[in-house]
């Protein structure tokens, strides 16, 4: 897409155009790399919502998981795999059981 960068030193601003491109060397369909990001999306907001709650010994054993899935995720320029895809449903589902049980 098409950004613009704007510098401002002693009251003086520099305004430049500029395009980011995407890397010629990564292969990866776009919607595979959609389907990456929405699931990297949604493994941050669920250690967001882990941050909010506080710690328990469920909830770091969770966040441990959710982030080697993140890691995961963001260390591949590939399409996720269906485990990888069925292991981040599983952890978000487990943390909503979880965070579901402690608010009880």
């Amino acid at each position: 897409g098409r950004y613009h960068a704007k510098l401002t030193v002693a009251g003086h601003s520099v305004t430049q155009s500029f395009m980011v491109r995407m890397d010629p060397r990564v292969k990866t369909p776009t919607a595979a790399l959609r389907q990456q990001f929405v699931l990297s999306r949604r493994i941050t907001e669920a250690a967001g919502r882990i941050g909010r709650v506080g710690q328990s010994p469920a909830l770091t054993e969770l966040l441990g998981q959710l982030q080697q899935l993140y890691g995961a995720l963001q260390g591949a320029d590939v399409a996720p795999t269906s485990q990888t895809v069925a292991a981040v449903a599983d952890r978000l589902g487990a943390l909503d059981r979880t965070l579901a049980n402690l608010v009880r």
